[in-house]
């Protein structure tokens, strides 16, 4: 997920139960999927975010009860980076593109890559023909997280 579509999310586009995330991007509406791990967290999250006064509706809020900005979500990486002495220079884009790495070397094809990015598919085969539902996705999901067993 790009930044600026976490930081766009709204309650209402979580589903938990299915494990997915409808946002708004750069390309139009698109849907992410979530790891059981992260569902469970999610659901926890949003138990202490219900219990916050806000006419905001969007999912993630700092301490002030107002929501991130691209700024701030830099600073902090910025932090981790000091913190962490390196060198490195890390912004969200570089999760997202190791991720992709990762599910590369984990025997992903392409296809499957672009769809669990939100990336637009050109190919009329997928587009029209193949038709997956959110469980093959989720499976999809889990067969190239690898971060699977990051946190077991």
């Amino acid at each position: 997920m790009r930044l600026g579509e976490l930081l766009s999310v709204q309650v209402k586009d979580l589903n938990v139960a299915k494990r997915f995330v409808n946002c708004r991007g750069k390309t139009g509406e698109k849907t992410y999927y979530i790891s059981e791990i992260l569902a469970k967290d999610l659901k926890v999250y949003l138990n202490g975010r219900k219990k916050i006064q806000t006419k905001l509706n969007v999912l993630f809020l700092n301490s002030q009860n107002k929501p991130f900005n691209t700024r701030l979500i830099q600073k902090i990486l910025e932090r981790i980076r000091n913190k962490r002495k390196t060198t490195n220079w890390t912004t969200p884009h570089t999760f997202r593109r190791t991720l992709n790495t990762l599910r590369k070397k984990m025997g992903c094809d392409n296809e499957t890559a672009k769809i669990l990015l939100g990336h637009k598919i050109n190919d009329v085969n997928i587009e029209s023909y193949t038709i997956f539902n959110y469980e093959d996705y989720i499976a999809f999901f889990d067969k190239y997280n690898p971060y699977s067993n990051l946190f077991q």
